[in-house]
């Protein structure tokens, strides 16, 4: 009995330390703007290079629309609808920007420590599903926290090759 007991309080220890850990130490850092500093460059020379292709595609669906005549015109309106398409990628870009140093703070101030938390009480009161559900969730944490950089990189890579 004293051994399952010590067993059940090292498996309670742990997960507890690690939120802990992941609290006050990984927290921080995690949400600095100096840990993403070469993804949040990237990202704005992506936000440069759109806002340059919006006004382009502006510019040049006001300079068609001089053009006598309505022959024009539907390459305008298109030329148009391309530079909204633009807008909405720049959109996306200052999504991804915030929401960088945002999914830091979300994933180890509060996913990681909740999960550690369903780990203790599946360790205490063997819920199976609680297992589960702590391991989606710290799952889940880690890939929003490093989807954006990791699709910057792809990005990068891609425009490197072409």
């Amino acid at each position: 009995m004293k051994e399952v007991l010590q067993k059940k309080t090292l498996f309670v220890v742990i997960p507890l330390l690690i939120a802990l850990l992941s609290v006050f130490v990984l927290s921080g850092p995690a949400s600095s703007p100096d840990l993403h500093g070469s993804t949040l460059a990237a990202l704005e020379e992506k936000q440069t290079t759109v806002l340059e292709l919006s006004a382009a595609s502006a510019a040049a669906s006001a300079a068609i629309t001089l053009i006598p005549g309505d022959v024009a015109t539907p390459i305008a309106d298109k030329l148009a609808d391309l530079s909204s398409h633009f807008l909405l990628v720049l959109c996306a870009v200052f999504l991804e920007k915030y929401l960088l140093t945002i999914t830091g703070t979300v994933t180890f101030s509060f996913l990681i420590p909740v999960s550690c938390l369903l780990y203790v009480l599946y360790v205490l009161f063997d819920w199976k599903s609680l297992r589960l559900l702590a391991a989606r969730l710290t799952a889940f944490g880690l890939l929003i926290f490093l989807v954006i950089p990791a699709s910057v990189y792809v990005s990068d890579l891609i425009e490197d090759s072409y």
